[in-house]
Parts: structure tokens; sequence; C-alpha cells
């Protein structure tokens, strides 16, 4: 017959293992949910620099096609944006 003593060092053991499964199978999940997230991130950026590019390449074409309207499209937001600037500075 077991002592109480090695009957708990048994049980002990027991849920210590059951526990470090528990743990291993809970770290390989999320190894995987970031490895998945990384690679959704990745792709993202890619995308965004790519249209990124596209954007500054349509607006050069856009300004060397009609300089006049670039030119008075750029100082009416200018104004806009400093209309702005000073009234949120001023009150």
């Amino acid at each position: 017959m077991k002592s109480a003593k090695t009957a708990i060092l048994d049980k002990t053991t027991d849920v210590f293992e059951d526990s470090a499964d528990v743990a291993k199978d809970v770290a390989k999940k999320t190894a995987s949910v970031v490895a998945d997230g990384a690679k959704v991130v990745r792709t993202a950026a890619v995308r965004s620099y790519e249209a990124a590019g596209d954007v500054v390449t349509l607006t050069g074409r856009q300004i060397r096609r009609k300089p006049l309207t670039a030119a008075l499209s750029a100082i009416g937001a200018g104004f806009v944006i400093g209309f702005l600037i000073g009234r949120k500075t001023r009150g």
C-alpha cells in the first residue's frame, strides 16, 4: 500500500504533466496565430506601399496635365489649413 506522501506526489505529478501538455498546446496555437498575424501585416504593408506609389504616380500625371489647377488647388488647401490652424491656436 502506498503511503499518503507517495500518493500526494503521484497526484501532483499527474497534475503538472497535464498542465505542461496544456501549456505546450497553448504555446503552439499562440505561435501559429502570431505567425498568421505577421503574414497579414506584411501583406497589408506591401499593398499599402504599392498603393502609395500609385497615388504619387497619378498625382504627378495630373499635375503635368493641369499645372494651373494643381497650383491653385495647393494654394487653396494651404489657405484652408492655415485658417484652421490659426483658428485652433486662437481659441
